[in-house]
């Protein structure tokens, strides 16, 4: 695994969001502030950088407001992102 703690990561192509699977997150940006497992499966917590908080949809950033949910952080199995 080469995703650690501080690097720059990209969520890979053909990637959607959890919640919305009909939104591609492909190319997004940010910083893996965690690494951790459920015991099975690897994840990462992302911190999205600016640039791909200003081109999300603002359905998404609605959807993360009406439900408690800080849409500047993403959290993904370690193989759908690679290091930037």
């Amino acid at each position: 695994m080469d995703i650690y703690t501080d690097c720059k990561v990209k969520i890979k192509e053909q990637v959607v969001s959890p919640n919305f699977s009909d939104l591609d997150i492909s190319g997004w940006t940010g910083t893996a502030l965690k690494i951790f497992s459920n015991g099975t499966e690897y994840f990462v917590d992302i911190d999205l950088d600016k640039l791909t908080v200003d081109i999300m949809p603002t359905y998404y950033k609605d959807y993360c407001k009406d439900n408690n949910l800080n849409h500047k952080r993403l959290i993904l199995s370690v193989d759908k992102v690679t290091k930037k």
